[in-house]
C-alpha cells in the first residue's frame, strides 16, 4: 500500500513539474500560428524599404486655386507596371470623406492586389489625397466641379512626368468609397464615353443636403448616355447611412435597370459602411467587364453584350445565365460571367455558422491575449468570397547569415488578382517557426500595410538548417523549394 502511494506521489510530482513545460510548448506552438506583420524595411541595404517598390511610382500635387496654400492641394500617386510601353487604361481609386480616408488615400496606388489587376491589362493605378470635406464632400463640391478639374490637370501632369502621354486619353475604371463613390458617378455623368466601368462602394447617389440626388434626377439624354456603362453598387447590410447608402442606390439601380442599363447591385452581408470584402467581388467583375469592353484600340470602348452575362435575383440570390433566367431580367442584377455571378451570390449571403463564429470572435477579441497580439486567429476573419485557387508557391527563397545564430530568410512572390499578397508560413527543418500576415486592407480598402518586405529574421538558426516558405489561403497552401542555410562567419 505504501509503495503504491509513493508511486502515485511520484507520478503527481512529475506531472506537476512537466506541466509548465507542456504548457510552454503548447503555447509556443500556438504562437507561431498567429499571423504577425511583415517588415516594412529590409535588413539588407541593397533592397531598400520595399521589395515591391520599383521605379514606377510618380507623385504630383495640384492646388485648388492659383492662390491656394499648402493645405489646399490635392496629391496624386500613380503606379505604372514595369516594362509597359503604352498604357491601355487607368484605374482610379478615390477615397471617401474625412481625415482617416485622406491619410491613406495615396496608398491605394501601393495595393499589390489591385496592381496585379492593373498589370494584367497594362493599366496604371492611381491613388489620391484630397483635402478633407471640400472639394469632395459638400454641396458646393458637387456643383463647382473642382475635384474633376484637379483630376484632369493631374493626369496631364502625370502623363508628362511619367513619359506616358497616352495617359491623357486612355479610358478609366472608376472605384469610389462613400463620398468617393459620389465623385465617381459624377465623372461617369460628365465623361460617359471615357469610362469602362464604375464600382460604387457604399453610396454613390450624390445626395445634396436638399434631399435631391443628382443621379436619380438626370435628364433622359444623360440616362441614355450612361446606361451603357456597367456599374456595380456595393452596399453594406448594416450601413448606418440607410437612406443615402442603401435605399438611394437601390432606387437608382432600379430606375436605370428598367431603362436597360447593364448594372448590378449587391448587399454585403454582415457589413456596415466599411469597404469590407468588396474587392473580392469588384476585381473579378471589372476583369470580366474590361475584357469585353477594351479592344486593341483602348479608346474605342465596346458595347456590353448583355445576353452573354448572368443574372442574379435580388431577393433569393439565385443566379442563372441570361437566357435561362426565370424572373424579370430588368429586376435582376446583371453580371458579366458565371464566376462573378457566384461570387456575387456569396457576397450577399451569410450562413448561420458564420453568424455564430463572428459573435464568438468578437468575444475572443476582448480577451487579453487578443489584445497582446496584433492579429487574432485567422479563422476569425475568413473571406466572405471563397478563393477558387491556392496562391502560387514563393520563389527565390534564400537564407543569409545576418548575425550570431541569426539568419534572414527572403523570398519572392507574384501577387495575383484573387489572393493579392497572401499570408506566409516559414518552416525550419520541416517545423513551422513563423506565420506572417500578407497585405490586408483598411476601412476604405487602402492597403494595410502599404509597404512590405518579404523577409523573416530567424534568431535561433542552426547550422545546415533547411528552410521552406509556403503561401496559403483558406483552401490550401503552395510550398517553395527548400534552401539550406550554411554559416559563413565564425563568431
Amino acid at each position: 500500500m505504501m509503495v503504491c502511494f509513493k508511486w502515485k506521489l511520484l507520478a503527481l510530482t512529475l506531472l506537476f513539474l512537466a506541466l509548465p513545460i507542456v504548457v510552454h510548448l503548447g503555447w509556443q506552438k500556438w504562437l507561431v500560428n498567429i499571423p504577425q506583420t511583415l517588415p516594412s524595411k529590409s535588413v539588407f541595404a541593397k533592397v531598400g524599404n520595399d521589395s515591391f517598390r520599383q521605379e514606377n511610382y510618380y507623385e504630383i500635387s495640384v492646388p485648388l486655386t492659383a492662390s491656394a496654400d499648402e493645405e489646399q492641394v490635392a496629391d496624386y500617386r500613380l503606379w505604372i507596371p514595369q516594362q509597359v510601353k503604352s498604357l491601355r487604361g487607368l484605374i482610379v481609386k478615390q477615397h471617401g470623406c474625412g481625415d482617416p480616408a485622406k491619410a491613406t488615400g495615396l496608398d491605394h496606388a501601393n495595393d499589390l492586389q489591385w496592381q496585379a489587376f492593373a498589370s494584367k491589362h497594362q493599366f496604371a493605378l492611381l491613388g489620391t489625397k484630397l483635402p478633407t470635406i471640400y472639394p469632395l464632400c459638400t454641396d458646393e463640391a458637387g456643383v463647382d466641379g473642382v475635384a474633376e478639374r484637379m483630376f484632369l490637370n493631374a493626369l496631364t501632369a502625370l502623363a508628362q512626368k511619367s513619359n506616358h502621354p497616352e495617359l491623357d486619353k486612355v479610358p478609366w475604371i472608376l472605384w469610389g468609397h462613400s463620398g468617393g463613390a459620389d465623385w465617381s458617378m459624377q465623372m461617369l455623368h460628365h465623361h460617359p464615353n471615357r469610362v469602362i466601368a464604375v464600382v460604387n462602394v457604399r453610396c454613390g447617389g450624390i445626395l445634396f443636403s436638399s434631399g435631391q440626388s443628382e443621379i436619380l434626377n438626370l435628364a433622359p439624354q444623360s440616362v441614355a448616355e450612361i446606361r451603357g456603362v456597367p456599374v456595380l453598387w456595393a452596399s453594406g447590410q448594416s450601413d448606418p447611412n440607410v437612406e443615402e447608402c442603401v435605399n438611394l442606390p437601390q432606387r437608382i439601380f432600379s430606375k436605370f435597370r428598367q431603362a436597360g442599363a447593364s448594372w448590378a447591385i449587391a448587399l454585403e452581408a454582415n457589413a456596415a459602411h466599411e469597404a469590407g470584402d468588396t474587392r473580392l467581388l469588384a476585381i473579378p467583375y471589372l476583369d470580366a467587364v474590361l475584357a469585353s469592353r477594351v479592344s486593341d484600340r483602348p479608346t474605342n470602348l465596346q458595347a456590353i453584350r448583355e445576353s452573354q452575362g448572368w443574372l442574379g435575383n435580388l431577393v433569393t440570390q439565385e443566379i442563372a445565365p441570361v437566357a435561362q433566367y426565370k424572373g424579370n431580367p430588368l429586376e435582376a442584377a446583371w453580371l458579366p460571367n458565371e464566376e462573378t455571378a457566384r461570387k456575387w451570390q456569396q457576397y450577399n449571403t451569410v450562413d448561420a455558422w458564420s453568424q455564430v463564429r463572428d459573435r464568438s470572435c468578437r468575444v475572443a477579441e476582448k480577451l487579453f491575449i487578443f489584445k497582446a497580439l496584433r492579429y487574432p486567429a485567422e479563422s476569425c476573419y475568413p473571406e466572405k468570397i471563397l478563393p477558387m485557387n491556392r496562391p502560387a508557391a514563393p520563389t527565390h527563397v534564400r537564407a543569409e547569415e545576418t548575425g550570431k545564430a541569426e539568419a534572414t530568410v527572403t523570398w519572392s512572390f507574384a501577387s495575383d488578382l484573387e489572393n493579392g499578397l497572401p499570408s506566409f508560413r516559414v518552416y525550419r527543418n520541416g517545423s513551422l517557426v513563423k506565420t506572417l500576415k500578407g497585405q490586408g486592407h483598411d476601412f476604405g480598402d487602402a492597403p494595410e500595410p502599404a509597404e512590405v518586405v518579404l523577409e523573416f529574421c530567424d534568431q535561433d538558426v542552426k547550422q545546415d538548417a533547411l528552410y521552406t516558405v509556403s503561401a496559403f489561403n483558406s483552401i490550401g497552401k503552395s510550398v517553395s523549394e527548400p534552401v539550406q542555410f550554411t554559416r559563413k562567419t565564425k563568431f
